[in-house]
């Protein structure tokens, strides 16, 4: 048996639905998939907001998306590359769903897909830049502590001193602090720990973790925690086991700064050869002086 359904309530529910519109089955629409960052700046502007975000440029088999610069596109990188992945897509459409003033929702078909696309962003120094700053960012610290006292009165009353001491003294025992290797690897904030690495970087292009730990004087495992996140370990070649920046933090090396820097290795290194080739000649003169014959003075 099937239930019976009164004519009225059919037309009730048509009117409540309504019918699809399959006005725009003609046209034709690309799916892409953008960057997780970038469709999150997209999906923060206002639905009643109109904005112009970009333009799409063909230039034979190379196609680019290109962002205005605008507030809706802020702190986002400008230029991507969008490579589109399926060239002939079957069965796929576009739908969406808005309230018309009667307060039904109507369902409408935009277009049907013609391309499957993907979005990735041009890595240059805007990109660097945008990721960068992202980094740290999310290095940032979020909470702090903040020592509250909840004592009522004032500490410096008569004999709240003693009641001070004894009631902190009880129970924590005051421990000096360890001199040496534990102050010298103190942990620092880790967005001040990024800057001295991406200098470092700046300086040489390789390191070792050695020499990175000996220079910034942090935790092997914090600093290496760090440093993932910003370099890779060369497995081959003839910088193996070096650390170097992953290629979209790498920015311009200073060339300049590089000669001056190999001019004054190689200044220091003769200095010290000549300064190792005069001191036998210094040992004898001190040998001759032991041979002089002294005379006593009447």
């Amino acid at each position: 048996m099937q239930p019976m359904v009164k004519a009225e309530e059919e037309d009730k529910y048509e009117d409540e639905t309504g019918d699809l519109d399959t006005s725009g089955i003609a046209s034709r629409v690309w799916l892409v998939k953008l960057p997780k960052f970038l469709l999150d700046k997209w999906n923060s502007i206002p639905p009643d907001h109109a904005a112009d975000l970009g333009c799409v440029r063909v230039m034979n088999d190379e196609i680019q998306l290109l962002l205005r610069d605008s507030a809706e596109n802020m702190d986002v990188p400008k230029e991507y590359n969008l490579k589109v992945m399926n060239k002939y897509v079957r069965n796929s459409y576009v739908f969406r769903e808005f309230e018309q003033p009667s307060g039904s929702k109507q369902t409408a078909l935009v277009g049907t897909v013609a391309h499957e696309c993907n979005v990735s962003p041009v890595i240059n120094d805007d990109y660097r830049r945008v990721m960068h700053k992202r980094a740290l960012a999310a290095s940032a610290p979020r909470r702090r502590v903040q020592m509250i006292d909840d004592r009522g009165g004032s500490l410096l009353a008569p004999g709240t001193l003693g009641a001070r001491s004894r009631s902190t003294t009880s129970f924590i025992r005051n421990v000096k602090p360890r001199t040496g290797e534990v102050l010298k690897n103190a942990r620092i904030p880790r967005n001040e720990l990024l800057d001295i690495l991406f200098k470092c970087f700046e300086d040489y292009e390789y390191w070792t973790l050695k020499g990175l730990r000996e220079y910034v004087k942090q935790p092997e495992v914090y600093l290496k925690e760090v440093l993932d996140s910003i370099a890779v370990l060369n497995k081959r070649g003839p910088y193996a086991l070096k650390y170097s920046l992953k290629p979209e933090y790498k920015g311009t090396m200073n060339v300049a700064a590089m000669e001056l820097k190999s001019q004054q290795n190689a200044m220091n290194a003769a200095s010290s050869s000549q300064q190792g080739a005069t001191s036998p000649k210094n040992y004898d003169d001190d040998k001759d002086d032991d041979n002089v014959e002294m005379l006593d003075v009447i």
